[in-house]
């Protein structure tokens, strides 16, 4: 019999475990970019991103738009095409890329129906843009530039994201003068050049970038240094990723599996379909898996053969997201509002739910502890629930827990529905 009682719980707090391999473009040799200099190797690699080619002038100086680094990062990750609607970009050159991101969630416009395109790109607007698009958390310590509280004072949640950024090495500030032309800072409202956006791309993909499918990659030595970017179908076996893993939006309804992998950062998911992600392999480690893949169709997320994987963390709310395997803790996050989750053929020990979604349990799972914050969150139950500690007045349909206990009210107010 069930039994309900009032219970005190401690706040949750989850602690996760926080050479180029493809390019997809011949190194290009640009007019205006010497041999020797330190965006040499960036700028041969990655000018196509803006459509220049070989023999062009790229004009490493020259200062980038708004427009011209959502073209970028499209042909990079491919987030697609679409209409847009603010109106000073409809007619834009960059419109459709413009419209892939705003359908993706990641522009938000300033306020009146405008996204200012041919506006210069700053670092502060950089530190929110891609630590949006990688799906980084905004919490991660890392900012420890001379103008720190400069960039707080311009906006709170970019020096958030810039510790992110910095801990993974994806910009690393600058030497422009401040109080000390030694200081290593930040400068918040300095543009970007051409010669930096491409620097900063290199590091997003230091580890490597595949954009073709790739059947069976292995590394030299079995490592890779650097942050990953996989873009198209691939199976990566027996590697250590030293950094973090990015399963890009252009990869589509492909498949990605990792079969003995090690990724020492986080692997952030932002496309795939009902047939991939596969971690398999007995030595495959993964603390924490990001899915946020906003706008795309269902994904899947499959942990076998004894690969460990310590968290999957939703953050958008796709249409449907699947778990199978053995995980320690999958969350909802208060981000993901509206998704629908599917637990299927799984051992997962910690479910916690912060905010309105679907969750099912299918009849092959098992689920040792259920959380549930919200009264709203519609929790279908076939297989197994162990302990269920749930907000007053949540109803789970289908099975019911073996033991349920009635969140303390103080605890329910930390995620308001």
């Amino acid at each position: 019999m069930i039994t309900k009682r009032k219970v005190t719980l401690s706040i949750i707090t989850v602690a996760f475990l926080l050479t180029s391999i493809f390019v997809p473009a011949l190194a290009a040799s640009y007019s205006d970019v010497p041999d020797g200099v330190w965006y040499s190797d960036a700028c041969s690699k990655w000018g196509y991103l803006l459509d220049l080619k070989d023999g062009d002038d790229l004009q490493p100086d020259a200062q980038v738009t708004r427009a011209e680094i959502f073209h970028v990062l499209n042909n990079l990750l491919g987030f697609g095409q679409a209409d847009t609607t603010f109106t000073d970009a409809v007619s834009h050159k960059y419109a459709k890329d413009i419209g892939a991101f705003e359908k993706a969630g990641v522009i938000k416009g300033a306020g009146d129906g405008t996204c200012l395109p041919d506006e210069l790109f700053t670092r502060w607007q950089a530190a929110i843009l891609f630590g949006q698009v990688l799906g980084l958390e905004l919490d991660v310590k890392g900012f420890d530039y001379a103008d720190a509280a400069d960039l707080a004072a311009v906006n709170p949640q970019a020096a958030r994201y810039q510790g992110a950024l910095n801990r993974s090495g994806y910009y690393n500030g600058t030497n422009t003068a401040y109080t000390n032309p030694n200081e290593k800072v930040f400068s918040p409202n300095l543009p970007f050049s051409r010669a930096e956006i491409f620097g900063l791309v290199n590091n997003m993909a230091k580890g490597g970038y595949i954009a073709s499918a790739t059947k069976d990659f292995t590394a030299p030595d079995n490592r890779v240094e650097g942050n990953m970017i996989i873009a198209a179908d691939a199976k990566i076996s027996d590697v250590s990723i030293v950094g973090d893993l990015v399963i890009a939006p252009k990869l589509g309804n492909g498949e990605v599996t990792l079969d003995n992998v090690i990724v020492t950062g986080s692997l952030f998911v932002r496309g795939g379909g009902v047939n991939s992600i596969i971690i398999t392999g007995e030595q495959s480690k993964i603390g924490r898996i990001v899915v946020d893949n906003a706008g795309s169709s269902a994904v899947r997320i499959s942990v076998e053969g004894n690969a460990v994987v310590t968290a999957i963390v939703l953050t958008s709310a796709a249409s449907e997201v699947v778990v199978e395997g053995t995980v320690a803790l999958v969350l909802v996050a208060p981000e993901a509002a509206g998704v629908v989750l599917v637990i299927q053929n799984a051992d997962v020990e910690e479910l916690v739910v912060t905010t309105i979604c679907e969750v099912t349990i299918d009849e092959d799972s098992v689920v040792e502890v259920l959380e549930v914050f919200s009264d709203k969150a519609e929790i279908d139950n076939e297989g197994v629930i162990e302990l269920a500690v749930v907000v007053e007045g949540l109803v789970i349909t289908g099975n019911a827990p073996e033991e349920e206990e009635i969140m303390d009210s103080a605890l329910s107010d930390i995620y308001a529905g």
